[in-house]
């Protein structure tokens, strides 16, 4: 058997000779670069493009810890394939011959993403975008057809594609398919295309649409959070929240073919203090909001064909004016308890009756000029109020020229 011992040592001795020779030291050394290759280069500090040569200086920069600038230049496209992030603020502004923007791999912008006046840019994508943590404003881009940011899901501040200035004039479609949350406002205006649809949007602090004479359908099937501004849309016929919970309407005006809208959820006290208005909406017949708490009011003013509306479980108002509605015939608000300055119900044609089973308390009370409605059901009204809480100032306060 010692023999076969000895031969087994000869036999490791080999093999580790064997092993030590095949191992080339250049193979370690070469993963060793491959490992410091794979390390993202960062590039520190604010920056401002103004030349061709700058930009290409970036061109290696994975992550940009600072701001970024195009201000003013004349640049005609800006492509950065290798970068991944913009820790500040990335600004688009006035760069007349631009035409060309594309970052495949950026997926985070820590300040505000803002793309304005850049009147030869046709469009541009946002591949790999996932997060904005400030606002993401397209304004004003005389040429911008569309943009495309599907995989972003968070931005932190406002979402405007236009300012007070003005719009983008040929937008005809954006994509943000995936957007989950928006900490600020989400605002469209004269909005190009016959749908808008935010299918996975969650919350914003509020969505504002306005302007789009296009625009026939709104698709928000599970926004859970936000207040809600439509304006002169003259193509909506009928919109519907059917998720949203906290928030409230604030404005619904200017919609000329719009016959009744939805927000069968919206039960919780809403967090900002907006008000109601709902008012100039030719075609409007009816409409259910069931809770707006702790608002500045509730407005419901010419609309000419609606003809009943409820507002349910809204206990305290400020203020409350039903007014210039000809085809209004019966409204109820049955949870209301105080309005703590004004009720105004005047000159509402074919008002008949209405249910404020809980009215208890009203600063100034005006109920006038309704041609249908029994002079007893507004004194009903009154006396009620006046053997609860009270009238605040009955001097001001007046039942006169309704139907004897």
């Amino acid at each position: 058997m010692l023999w076969v011992f000895r031969m087994f040592k000869v036999f490791v001795l080999v093999l580790s000779i064997f092993l030590f020779i095949s191992c080339d030291p250049g193979d370690d050394l070469q993963n060793d670069d491959d490992i410091l290759e794979e390390k993202p280069k960062i590039c520190s500090g604010d920056i401002e493009i103004d030349t061709v040569e700058q930009l290409e200086e970036l061109e290696d920069c994975n992550i940009i810890m600072g701001a970024v600038f195009f201000d003013n230049t004349e640049l005609t496209e800006i492509v950065l394939p290798d970068l991944q992030e913009v820790r500040g603020h990335f600004i688009f502004w006035e760069n007349p011959e631009l035409t060309k923007i594309s970052f495949p791999n950026l997926e985070f912008i820590g300040g505000h993403f803002l793309v304005w006046r850049n009147n030869k840019l046709v469009s541009f994508t946002m591949e790999s975008l996932e997060e904005v943590r400030e606002d993401f404003v397209v304004w004003d881009n005389a040429s911008l057809e569309t943009f495309t940011a599907d995989k972003l899901k968070v931005i932190g501040g406002d979402f405007q594609n236009y300012d007070y200035e003005g719009v983008n004039p040929k937008l005809k479609s954006f994509s943000i398919a995936n957007l989950e949350t928006i900490g600020g406002s989400f605002r469209v205006k004269d909005f190009k295309m016959k749908t808008l649809s935010m299918t996975k949007l969650k919350s914003a602090g509020s969505i504002g649409l306005s302007e789009s004479s296009e625009l026939e359908t709104l698709d928000f099937p599970v926004l859970v959070e936000a207040g809600i501004s439509i304006r002169d849309l003259s193509e909506l016929e009928f919109f519907e929240f059917p998720n949203l919970e906290t928030g409230s309407v604030r404005v619904v005006s200017n919609c000329d073919k719009l016959k009744t809208f939805s927000l069968p959820k919206l039960k919780v006290k809403e967090k900002d203090g907006g008000g109601i208005s709902i008012r100039d909406n030719d075609m409007l017949e009816r409409f259910e909001i069931p809770m707006s708490e702790n608002s500045s009011g509730i407005s419901v003013i010419d609309n000419s064909s609606l003809k009943e509306f409820s507002i349910p479980f809204v206990e305290n108002i400020p203020n409350l004016t039903i007014w210039r509605n000809d085809s209004l015939e019966f409204f109820s608000i049955p949870d209301l308890a105080e309005i703590s300055r004004d009720l105004q119900i005047t000159e509402n044609h074919k008002l008949g009756n209405f249910d404020f089973t809980s009215l208890s308390m009203v600063g100034c009370f005006w109920i006038s000029n309704n041609r249908h409605l029994p002079m007893e059901i507004a004194q009903e009204l009154w006396d009620q109020v006046e053997e609860r809480d009270g009238i605040g100032d009955p001097e001001n306060s007046s039942i006169a020229n309704n139907k004897d």
